[in-house]
């Protein structure tokens, strides 16, 4: 992702306008700024949509006994992470405007800014505009004028920090929800509140911020050397010297940051009661309904054609592809006339790319589970196309889309073996969301440092200075990339592990084993949440009478003086 200074058509460059051009340049600001808004509103509704796909897919993994919880912990992830990311979220992630969105020609000219948007900010993380404080005022009066000499109707305003702002919670809110998969059936529903409010209110902006804001750490443009007077860029970039991480939609921002909150939530909030037996012994748990599994997997790719491609931020430009010494620069040619130009191309090859991959990665899960296990698996085979499209998500406009199949077939044997190791490790996760965000998100930023195609790096990010992949001969690439993997793992699993274990410490991260034996549905949500499930509550009675009798023998063998538990009334 990246943020487009040319979307408004400021550029340090730009010549002064006769009377006759300012009228033409401001008549192509409006439509080129309106037909961007409307596709980046539209994509981010795409993406919003996604919530629907993670509560099918959620609600079909887990027995039918929770049912609403699965729903509940999915609509929190939604309102509880929305006022989250609106009160603290954003304010951590990016700096002002004139830093965050206005940076595409940034690339090329470093924009001075005025005194009124100093930027409060980082390598790691922003301190400003929390709750959108001082970002809902009419700020093209003062860019333009402070850039361009030219002068604006009066109340103009241009949406572009609230545009940011919905896209940008429609990827954190994604993050959010893959944890859900992997501790639902036995979390507290608080427990869970805590979580989405901690990782959208600071864990995933801080992430953004290192990789999407301008002056972020891991940003392809981090730290170039530009000339003090002309203010061009005469030197390498990039936390390498020559490569920024490159991570266009969110493989590891938003996949990774939500794979590693979901490994470590599962591995210490422990395994769902009857999961292992007693010798480690793996005891499959089955989701009660395929046809949402489906449904929800289906809808989750659809989303993901606003995902990707959204991620372009709109379909015309007033750059020129990022060219340094090209003759038409900002919107201007060298006669000073307005110029737009079309992203299309780019756009296009993320949604292609957002098509191929995950193709390649399903049907190759498919073939693999007949192998092995003489079935065509069904919900193997949904997964496997999660992880392709959770794998393209960071390269969907740097590679060519025959290095899109290739990479979509390794996924596929990614999630199969990573499902297996998660297993393995007696880690239980009821929606395979490790495998398919941790390690497909981690597989997806390995990706470009292997195969991103340099005059494609350049196309989307502007000159690169060498960035591209080891098979095109380049090696920074690479080590931008795995620095990424590094730095989110490890940031993540520190916060929201030591959130989870302080509650497991005191006690409040998991339901009893009684409401757990029961269903959350029956002990927390007010009864089944299909009618006909009273009838299996007799089972689950039974089931919870023998594991109040266990208990007993268990104590009664330790000579342990202290009393059972209570029998839970029903």
């Amino acid at each position: 992702m990246h943020y487009l200074a040319d979307r408004f058509g400021l550029n340090a460059d730009a010549p002064k306008l006769s009377a006759a051009n300012q009228s033409l340049y401001f008549a192509l600001a409006n439509i080129v700024d309106g037909v961007n808004s409307a596709f980046l509103l539209l994509t981010a509704a795409l993406v919003f949509c996604m919530q629907a796909g993670f509560a099918m897919l959620t609600v079909g993994s887990v027995r039918n006994k929770n049912a609403k919880n699965a729903l509940v912990l999915n609509l929190c992830d939604a309102c509880v992470g929305g006022v989250a990311y609106y009160v603290l979220g954003f304010g951590f992630a990016f700096a002002p405007i004139n830093q965050a969105l206005l940076t595409y020609d940034n690339f090329v000219t470093e924009l001075p800014l005025s005194p009124i948007y100093k930027t409060k900010s980082n390598g790691f993380i922003a301190f400003q505009h929390f709750a959108l404080a001082h970002m809902q005022s009419p700020l093209t009066k003062d860019a333009f004028t402070y850039l361009s000499g030219l002068s604006v109707p009066s109340g103009t305003n241009n949406g572009a920090t609230l545009f940011l702002w919905w896209f940008q919670f429609t990827f954190c809110l994604t993050a959010a929800s893959i944890v859900a998969g992997a501790i639902c059936e036995r979390v507290r529903v608080f427990a869970y509140i805590g979580f989405v409010s901690l990782m959208m209110g600071f864990v995933y902006p801080v992430i953004s911020h290192a990789m999407w804001d301008v002056n972020g750490w891991l940003n392809v443009f981090y730290n170039k050397v530009t000339d003090p007077t002309t203010g061009h860029i005469t030197g390498s970039f990039g936390i390498y010297g020559s490569a920024g991480s490159i991570d266009f939609a969110g493989s590891g921002v938003v996949h990774i940051t939500g794979g590693a909150g979901a490994f470590v939530g599962a591995l210490i909030i422990g395994p769902r009661i009857g999961r292992f037996d007693e010798n480690g012994k793996i005891r499959p748990i089955p989701g009660h309904n395929i046809s949402l599994i489906v449904l929800g997997g289906l809808l989750l790719w659809f989303g993901w054609f606003g995902f990707n491609p959204g991620s372009q931020l709109g379909v015309l430009s007033y750059a020129d592809g990022g060219k340094v010494g090209s003759a038409v620069r900002g919107g201007f040619n060298l006669n000073g006339v307005p110029t737009v130009y079309s992203t299309a191309g780019q756009v296009a090859l993320a949604a292609v790319n957002t098509l191929v991959l995950p193709a390649a990665a399903g049907i190759t899960t498919l073939m693999i589970t007949r192998f092995f296990y003489h079935c065509f698996d069904c919900a193997s085979m949904v997964n496997g196309f999660i992880l392709g499209t959770v794998a393209i998500t960071s390269p969907c406009s740097t590679i060519p889309t025959y290095s899109a199949l290739c990479c979509g077939i390794i996924g596929g044997f990614i999630w199969v073996f990573g499902d297996k190791l998660v297993q393995r490790l007696r880690i239980d996760d009821p929606l395979g969301a490790i495998a398919v965000h941790g390690f497909g998100g981690t597989w997806g930023i390995i990706i470009p440092g292997f195969f991103a195609k340099p005059d494609y790096v350049a196309m989307v990010y502007a000159p690169a200075n060498g960035s591209g992949g080891v098979f095109y001969g380049y090696g920074k690439q690479l080590a931008a990339q795995l620095t990424e993997i590094l730095y989110i793992w490890s940031f993540v699993c520190t916060v929201i592990g030591g959130y989870f274990l302080i509650l497991k410490f005191l006690g409040l991260l998991r339901v009893s084993p009684e409401e757990e034996i029961l269903g959350n549905d029956t002990s927390h949500h007010g009864g089944p949440a299909y009618p006909e499930d009273d009838v299996g509550l007799e089972e689950d009675l039974a089931t919870l009478r023998s594991y109040q009798k266990s208990q007993k023998v268990d104590q009664k063998e330790s000579g342990s003086d202290s009393p059972a538990e209570e029998p839970v009334a029903v």
